[in-house]
């Protein structure tokens, strides 16, 4: 239920009229003059307005590649928003948290609250500029309304967190506050990235700066902002008589926070982004001294210090400062705007340069302080030198003793030199270790942003590992966060150039993108990372072999400009074709050997086909077009053999190759669009309409699918996008959203949920890419990018980080840029979707070839390797829901426990049924033909030929655990007092280990067998060793110093890495893992509860963790990171190793192999990392 919140305040209805007038004014005059003035100072934001000359304030997203309209009605600022209580309050307006239900997200809502003149111009500058700034460091605007009060309001992105000053407050010392820095960075990276859009703030200061709760800063409060080709404004007197502005105005016309505010803006002149450099300095001085500049000044004395005197040096105030920042701190808060850093980039960069250990360019450094930075940078080539001078030192003191001094003499020289040189060479050591110790710190400090980053932000998890040198106690652990934060099949650094978002793209056969964005078309030739801007903006075409594309945009004549550009051919074919329309409102495609271009009508018009060579111009249909197509708005196929139209409820196919015109009628009206058929031009699918409606109410929710070598048929679903040899559909049914893939005649190839958000609204409709590879679709404010062939995830993001979709490539958006996507180096790659409806239960085999699923349908055995899937029927009778699926083996032979006591027994070429004992399985082994269960009445049944009865061996009192040999030649079996017996083939029973002493069923305990041989390791929790046993050659092993878990009722798994070197036991929250090179020195990691795990090499593991999520561990450094989130269902997740990685069964039934692509660690794998985080070599 949701809870009932208190409505907003009513104004007063005398001073709301007044207000809503000059509100409307301000935002036309500011419309204007803001669009000048942002043009001056290269700003990227254009005007859109009506015919009226209203500046349209509402943009929409339509459909695929995407066209922006304006003038559509607006959804009422009462029915959208739900107001709840205020949480901040300022001299303009007052902040409350609001419900958004129509996107179902929480916001954040400034409200006005003076409605005089100049308030009113503050909060309508306050929109106008923050709508235009874009930057993850500067608090977005969603909208600009009015209540149903008709009190203004903005609707902001609500960051949960404190301010800086808050945080300031938090810390009890100048260290625990350096870790403060990195948000000054960030804001001055903000500050930067507005002056170059040329507005400044005017009102920087801690409380302005929000922290959130992931670590990302924003700057907020934009009231006082202006752009710097306007005239210094200056309040009324009246702002200085409101108690409310506070420290924010005073005597009459400062404008600003007075105790962070420069010289000359208290003294009114004019000001540039050097009055927001002085900001950010005393921002910093506040972050290093725990208190604002001029914190001991009274009031009266405050505006006369600001103006002629300087704040308490920091060097009294803090004398554990750090001297480089405390000499950024003055340059910034200079006096003279000229002696201040000359733009906030620098300001940053001398930061960075800071935390990074390298020299300050504010800092005057002496010569030790040069050298501790150059030898904690250089401390293996000082380590050298500083020995080689004390020798040399120490050879020339002899030589002077020599000389000087009688032989007797030279020899007592010669004793204090060697002493001088053992007290210099102790000293040495401990400066190298207190530098080591110092840089350990640090490294674990980054470590630890990386741990928390791969959750909250997994683009920073690269530059942060890249500032790492190898290290192998640690290289494990750097190796486990690059895999969980490695996005799948990302490739390089960013790719920069764009400010605004790209709308589509292409992907040439050379490596070259191509992508057109709201304001240009830009380029990135093989290998670049810097963007090459081409031209105005526009709409691409690309044959299939990606060596010819077409360039349409319209020129600076406003005509219509079309250029054909090929890999081979430096400059490119251009004409002109007259019509700027057709950018606008058409689709273009390249036909396969370039020689043609078609322009399809995404409105009712008709479609044109130009002669690349000449420019030549001919309409479709043409007049020898058949009577049936005349006057059709035709859509065609990449090729420009087939051409479909509709009309009423009528489709019309034209196969222009063979002359014939297929027409078929429909319960529905075909509404067709530019892209609906598939890549190899045999299937068409469109939209098909309700008739019982008007058109612009009735929703579609059916799709018609044209097949060129069957019937045509109707799909029940919304959307519906063609792929290379698939159709996607996405349907909204019983509250859910699924997609799915079925190829044209219908036969479905995989279902997976989709992510909405709680909204029905998609913000990206479904469509795929040229090439039919991929599918992309946004719904709520999540977008995710789906390979067509499988259902695997390629990419999930926010829409507004929108994907551009190339032939088996993508580019997503990044902090830094565009990043290069591909498809097929994906880390995981499904193997079997999950089913439409959630299974209820599931086994995967050892070696991950085969599955057994029970879902609502039935029971069905799955070949992974193959697809291929068998109904089990009811060769084991009716299945109820007692019933039990036991596992499966590598060679397909599926066992369940069905009905009261009975077994059955699949796939081995026919079917068994027998009858068990009164006890409860509790253990069963598959091998080579051979099959055992052992019961909680301490017997072991084995079958060696199928349709036989089993051979009963009584073995102990209670099985806990049974395995065979890799060979199937020997079984081992321990008993729930951990006593472990081997049963051989020809039913010998051997007495491996005795009972532990105890109660019964008190030892918790478990066996594994190694890959190969007959090497069997037996834990018991509880002692100190885990003995090994070779049961061919009689030798054995013990693995000394284990742990015991603390959580008693937990099971207990025990694996062998692939190579058979390394044993992990994973007890309860306890997971313990041997070299057996170094088998009294096991490597322990606690914390982790999980239910199977599986070696990706010999020191990291995959383990299932109770949740049904996976997480990574390294066995050396202990770290564990989460590399997969539960999905929800109600499987049990298991894992099995593979020659080429893992294989999955997840928690909703999905299978999936993930293979590890990463560099192996080291310098191979630093080198990668420094490649992704795009770093260069410092110096």
């Amino acid at each position: 239920m949701r809870p009932e919140l208190p409505p907003p305040p009513a104004p007063d209805p005398a001073a709301l009229a007044q207000a809503q007038a000059r509100l409307l004014a301000e935002l036309s005059r500011f419309g204007r003059e803001s669009t000048a003035g942002g043009e001056a100072h290269g700003s990227r934001f254009g005007r859109a307005s009506t015919a009226g000359g209203e500046t349209s304030a509402r943009v929409s997203w339509l459909g695929p590649q995407g066209e922006w309209e304006t003038g559509r009605e607006e959804t009422s600022s009462g029915e959208r928003y739900r107001f709840g209580a205020v949480f901040a309050r300022g001299g303009l307006g007052a902040v409350r948290r609001a419900e958004d239900r129509k996107l179902g997200r929480t916001v954040a809502i400034k409200e006005l609250l003076r409605f005089d003149e100049r308030s009113v111009q503050r909060f309508v500058r306050e929109a106008a500029i923050t709508a235009r700034l874009q930057h993850p460091g500067i608090v977005p605007l969603y909208d600009l309304g009015r209540g149903d009060d008709g009190r203004p309001f903005l609707c902001m992105k609500l960051v949960e967190g404190a301010s800086l000053e808050q945080r300031i407050a938090g810390c009890a010392d100048v260290q625990a506050r350096l870790a403060l820095v990195p948000h000054v960075i960030a804001a001055a990276e903000a500050m930067a990235y507005a002056h170059r859009e040329g507005v400044i703030h005017r009102d920087l200061k801690p409380a302005n700066l929000l922290v959130g709760e992931f670590g990302e800063a924003v700057v907020i409060d934009w009231g006082l902002a202006k752009y710097m080709s306007q005239e210094t404004d200056l309040a009324s007197a009246s702002d200085g008589d409101d108690p409310a502005i506070s420290d924010v105005t005073a005597a009459g016309s400062l404008l600003g926070t007075i105790r962070y505010m420069p010289p000359e803006q208290a003294r009114g002149e004019a000001l540039d982004a050097r009055t927001d450099i002085y900001a950010l300095g005393a921002v910093l001085y506040h972050v290093l001294a725990g208190v604002p500049p001029f914190h001991d000044r009274r009031a009266a004395e405050l505006i006369h210090d600001v103006l002629v005197g300087r704040p308490r040096p920091l060097a009294q105030l803090v004398p554990e400062a750090p001297p480089a920042l405390i000499a950024v701190v003055e340059k910034a808060m200079s006096k003279q705007p000229g002696d201040r850093y000359a733009d906030a980039e620098a300001f940053a960069d001398d930061l960075r340069r800071y935390q990074a250990g390298r020299l300050v360019g504010a800092h005057a450094y002496s010569l030790a302080e040069v050298g501790r930075l150059w030898l904690r940078r250089h401390r293996a080539a000082a380590t050298v030198a500083a020995a080689s001078l004390v020798a040399l030192a120490a050879i020339g003191a002899v030589a002077v003793g020599r000389i000087r001094e009688a032989r007797d003499v030279a020899e007592d020289q010669r004793a204090a030199a060697e002493t001088a040189q053992e007290v210099a060479e102790a000293r040495a050591t401990e400066a190298e270790a207190a530098r080591a110790t110092a840089d350990r710190r640090a490294d674990e400090l980054l470590l630890a942003q990386a741990r928390l980053a791969v959750e909250a932000d997994p683009s920073q998890v690269f530059p942060l590992l890249a500032q790492l040198a190898p290290d192998p106690s640690r290289d494990g652990a750097v190796r486990a966060l690059a895999l969980a934060a490695w996005r799948p099949g990302v490739a390089g650094a960013p790719m920069t150039g764009p400010t605004g978002p790209l709308i589509e793209g292409i992907n040439l056969a050379d490596g070259t993108w191509i992508a057109a964005g709201l304001e240009a078309v830009w380029r990135w030739r093989p290998g670049a990372l810097a963007g090459e801007r081409l031209s105005g903006r526009g709409t691409l075409a690309v044959t299939p072999d990606r060596r010819t594309w077409a360039h349409i945009h319209v020129g600076a004549d406003a005509q219509l400009t079309i250029e054909i550009h090929q890999l081979d051919r430096a400059e490119p074919l251009r004409w002109s074709a007259g019509r700027d329309e057709l950018v606008s409102f058409y689709r273009w495609d390249l036909s396969p050997d370039g020689e043609l271009l078609w322009a399809w009508p995404m409105r009712s018009a008709p479609a044109f086909e130009f002669e690349v060579r000449t420019g030549a111009r001919r309409e479709l249909p043409g007049p020898d077009a058949p009577a049936a197509v005349a006057g059709l708005t035709l859509q065609g196929t990449r090729d420009g053999r087939r051409l479909a139209g509709a009309r009423d409820q009528t489709l019309v196919v034209w196969d222009r190759e063979t002359g014939m015109v297929d027409v078929s009628r429909h319960p529905c009206k075909p509404l067709l669009y530019a892209h609906d058929w598939t890549a190899d031009g045999r299937a068409l699918v469109v939209r098909c309409a309700r008739e019982d409606l008007p058109h612009t109410l009735s929703p579609v929710e059916r799709q018609l699918v044209w097949r060129a070598d069957g019937p045509p048929r109707l799909v029940e679903a919304e959307w519906a996008a063609p792929g290379r040899d698939a159709l996607v559909f996405v349907a909204h049914r019983d509250g859910e959203t699924t997609a799915w893939a079925e190829d044209p005649a219908g036969r479905r190839l995989w279902t997976r949920d989709v992510r909405t958000d709680r909204s029905d609204d998609f913000v990206i409709e479904p469509h795929t890419s040229r090439d039919g590879a991929l599918v992309q679709w946004g719904f709520g404010v999540s977008l995710e990018v789906i390979d067509v062939a499988s259902g695997t995830p390629i990419a999930s993001r926010h829409w507004s980080d929108a994907a551009v979709l190339g032939d088996g490539e993508l580019l997503v958006a990044d902090a830094g840029g565009y990043r290069r996507v591909v498809a097929g180096e994906t880390a995981w790659q499904s193997r079997r979707p999950a089913p439409e409806k959630p299974l209820r239960q599931a086994v995967l085999a050892p070696g991950g070839g085969w599955m057994v699923a029970q879902g609502e349908d039935g029971v069905r055995r799955v070949d992974l390797r193959s697809g291929a899937a068998e109904a089990a029927g009811e060769v084991c009778g009716r299945w109820s829901g007692s019933d039990r699926l036991a596992a499966v083996a590598d060679d397909g032979r599926a066992l369940a426990f069905v009905g009261e006591y009975r077994g059955c027994l699949w796939g081995h070429g026919g079917w068994d049924t027998f009858e068990l004992p009164k006890d409860e399985p509790r253990a069963w082994a598959f091998a080579p033909g051979r099959l055992a269960i052992g019961f909680s009445g301490g017997q072991v049944h084995e079958w060696t030929t199928p349709g036989r009865a089993a051979r009963a061996l009584e073995v102990c009192e209670d099985v806990q655990d049974l395995r065979y040999a890799p060979d199937g030649e020997v079984l081992a079996v321990q008993g729930q007092d951990g006593a472990v017996t081997v049963i051989e083939r020809d039913s010998t029973l051997r007495a491996l280990v005795g009972p532990r002493a105890g109660e019964p069923g008190s030892v918790r305990s478990s066996l594994a067998f190694a890959p190969t041989g007959a090497t069997l390791a037996v834990y018991r929790r509880g002692e100190a060793a885990v003995e090994l046993f070779d049961l061919a050659g009689g030798a054995g092993l013990r693995l000394g110093g284990a742990s015991t878990s603390r959580d008693a009722d937990e099971s207990v798994v025990s694996r062998f890495s692939p190579s058979g070197r390394t044993l992990a036991v994973m007890d309860g929250e306890l997971l313990q893992a041997w070299s057996l090179a170094r088998p009294e020195a096991p490597s322990r990691v606690t914390g982790v509860r999980g239910r199977d795990l599986a070696f990706l090499d010999e020191q990291t593991v995959v383990v299932t963790q109770l949740d049904a999520g996976l997480a990574i561990v390294d066995l050396v450094s202990g770290a564990v990171v989460p590399l997969r989130a539960a999905t929800g269902g109600r499987v049990r997740p298991r894992l099995a190793t593979t020659a080429d990685g893992l294989v999955l069964l997840a928690d909703n039934g999905e299978v999936l192999r993930f293979t590890d692509r990463l560099p192996a660690a080291g310098a191979p794998l630093h080198a990668w990392l420094r490649q992704m985080a795009g770093l260069e070599d410092m110096l």
